[in-house]
């Protein structure tokens, strides 16, 4: 099921775990420890590239010679390896900036995205040359022409690349700014991204760049047009579960005992590599490759935890293509053993799958469905009193719902303003408050969430465009395999192993989730099951 070095998509885009949330509580302010699974160390000629392009010239000729095809083999598998090489290159760069926050590193990484992106598109010419050469069989086997020319990657001009290019530098600018400045230029820097994007989705044949995302970047089953039924679902059943969840914990943490509090702020803060006794349960309870491949990440795997002066303070999978491993960074703040779990499933997704987790929406699926039977588990199979586990139920599920409100109203501030191509850098907190406004007034949103809100588009929308909306529906049916696993843990923990283990790139995301018993998360079915949360111990 191996995509290979041609299925990148928005690796090249960082994804984090949304760390907004409108509860808190106070913190055992015990300081990480910096633990680093592998060295990062790598060595890159620059005059490898230049040979590698006279094999390229060399291998693109032989296709109008007879009887090459293994000489032309040989080459092309060479170059292929070249690629996976640089993408991996490229993935460790961005590892290192997260570690330290070297702008050296960025610089790296720009300087490969280019010479990745002349592979790619060499790429697609030596393969639209081979479907009309005589190796045509040797290449597309059993294959239509229609088939050939579905399976070839989509080549844009010049411009595109050069508009891509500018959006990098400008992004490479913007993660070097201080919280401070960030916050106050950000509308400058989002409106020439919103204006490159959208000349750039343009060019490559869409409205604009929210659908060009959801269908080249994300692997989206439908277009954005698509999420306004989910929308109103969102406004009928999250909303006031939502505010229901609020008031709930509220009453917990006035009323819990000095004890109970601090276990249940032990569980939720204190940092992994700290304490792994509960995670370490989990996984042998799981078994099979689930426990293999955890075992084999934390003895001898590619993860990085990091609590430098500059890390950056979020948490992401990636993939390193030359050594067929993924590799997980978590910055100071994602130490915490619900993170460790969320990106353990993008971990074991990629384990299970070759180096491919299909869909962003599935991918997320798979990861915050192991968060939520990791809470199962957690309250069923551990000993914890239930005082305890009840209060991190209840404060988990309102961080759930929060996330979903947040990132659907992150995708409609993003529709809005790709749609109408806004370039005014003074006009977009006005329509993220708008938009808000749209679910619960602003003022009373503000208090759910602790937070100015207009703050918040301004650490997402920009380097990663069109991605939130993964989360808020990937949400839905992990929300469901927890009251699966809630009823019975087994049951919950085999429909997740179904989205993770047994999936086939051929189904989709919403057959993939049918075929492990879970509705489709635009199914009005899956939503009206939420108030079970709520149910759920109370």
């Amino acid at each position: 099921m191996k995509k290979g070095i041609l299925a990148l998509g928005a690796s090249l885009a960082l994804a984090f775990t949304l760390s907004g949330c409108m509860l808190s509580f106070n913190l055992n302010n015990q300081e990480p420890t910096s633990k680093l699974g592998h060295s990062l160390a790598y060595e890159y000629k620059e005059g490898s590239y230049e040979a590698i392009k006279q094999t390229m010239d060399e291998v693109y000729n032989l296709l109008d010679e007879d009887n090459k095809f293994t000489e032309i083999i040989d080459k092309y598998r060479k170059i292929n390896k070249y690629m996976e090489d640089i993408a991996t290159y490229m993935n460790l760069e961005n590892l290192e900036t997260s570690i330290s926050q070297s702008r050296t590193h960025d610089n790296n990484y720009l300087r490969l995205q280019t010479h990745l992106t002349n592979l790619f598109n060499w790429n697609n010419d030596f393969l639209l040359k081979a479907s009309k050469s005589a190796y045509k069989a040797s290449f597309f086997p059993n294959m239509t022409d229609e088939e050939i020319a579905n399976s070839l990657d989509k080549k844009y001009d010049a411009e595109f690349y050069t508009l891509n290019g500018e959006v990098e530098k400008l992004l490479v600018e913007y993660r070097a700014l201080d919280d401070k400045k960030m916050l106050k230029e950000a509308g400058n820097y989002y409106s020439k991204v919103v204006s490159s994007y959208n000349k750039m989705a343009k060019l490559a044949g869409y409205k604009n760049y929210l659908y060009y995302s959801y269908d080249e970047i994300y692997g989206r089953e439908y277009d954005p047009s698509y999420i306004k039924s989910f929308n109103e679902f969102v406004k009928k059943y999250v909303v006031p579960e939502l505010k229901e969840s609020a008031e709930l914990f509220s009453n917990i943490e006035a009323n819990i005992s000095k004890k109970y509090y601090g276990r249940m702020a032990h569980i939720l803060t204190t940092p992994f590599i700290s304490d792994t006794t509960l995670l370490d349960k989990y996984s042998e309870y799981v078994g099979g490759s689930y426990y293999l491949n955890y075992e084999e990440l934390f003895d001898h795997g590619y993860y990085y935890f990091s609590n430098e002066k500059n890390a950056l303070n979020g948490a992401y999978t990636t993939y390193l293509y030359n050594v067929d491993s993924p590799a997980v960074y978590f910055g100071p703040d994602y130490m915490d053993i619900m993170t460790v779990v969320h990106e353990y499933g993008h971990y074991f997704a990629y384990k299970e799958n070759d180096g491919w987790s299909g869909s962003f929406d599935l991918a997320e699926t798979q990861s915050q469905g192991n968060e939520l039977v990791f809470l199962a588990f957690l309250e069923q199979e551990t000993g914890e009193a239930s005082i305890v586990t009840n209060a991190i139920r209840t404060y988990l599920l309102n961080k759930y719902l929060s996330n979903i409100l947040l990132s659907t109203i992150v995708n409609d501030f993003e529709l809005y303003v790709y749609e109408n191509n806004i370039v005014d850098p003074n006009a977009y907190d006005n329509i993220f408050i708008d938009i808000c406004s749209r679910y619960l007034p602003y003022a009373e949103l503000k208090v759910l969430y602790g937070f100015e809100l207009t703050d918040y588009w301004k650490y997402v929308a920009l380097e990663n465009a069109g991605y939130y909306i993964s989360y808020a529906v990937s949400l839905i049916p992990a929300l469901e395999l927890y009251i699966s696993a809630s009823d019975n843990l087994n049951y919950g923990l085999n429909q997740l192993l179904d989205v993770i283990v047994d999936v086939r790139d051929d189904d989709g995301y919403i057959r993939t989730l049918s075929n492990a018993g879970l509705f489709s998360p635009f199914d009005g079915r899956a939503f009206k099951k939420i108030p079970e949360l709520i149910e759920i111990k109370n």
